[in-house]
């Protein structure tokens, strides 16, 4: 009975330490069960800018909408330009293509 106690506990701080582990984004769920496509379907307003790591400014309000056919608008506040989007193969990056406005 000790034994199975003991075992119980131990298994119980084991997905403790596991569940506030690191994840995969910096926000959001450890485990989604909805893919990378359906939780970028949405509008996004730029926040910050990075580049090889380091942040640059920008002026204005940009803005980043993705529907669920793979197509989107971006717009700087003035001008609104149609895009593609996809992820790659490895679903790492996604690769944003634009059509024009």
């Amino acid at each position: 009975m000790k034994k199975s106690i003991i075992a119980l506990n131990l298994i119980a701080i084991l997905l403790l330490i596991l569940s506030t582990s690191c994840s995969k984004y910096e926000e959001g769920p450890i485990i989604s069960f909805q893919s990378k496509e359906k939780r970028l379907i949405n509008t996004w307003e730029l926040s910050e800018i990075l580049y090889n790591g380091e942040n640059h400014e920008y002026v204005g309000n940009y803005t980043f909408v993705f529907n669920e056919d793979s197509t989107g608008t971006y717009s700087n506040g003035y001008n609104v330009f149609y895009i593609k989007w996809k992820f790659d193969e490895d679903k790492k990056n996604l690769l944003v293509s634009g059509i024009n406005s």
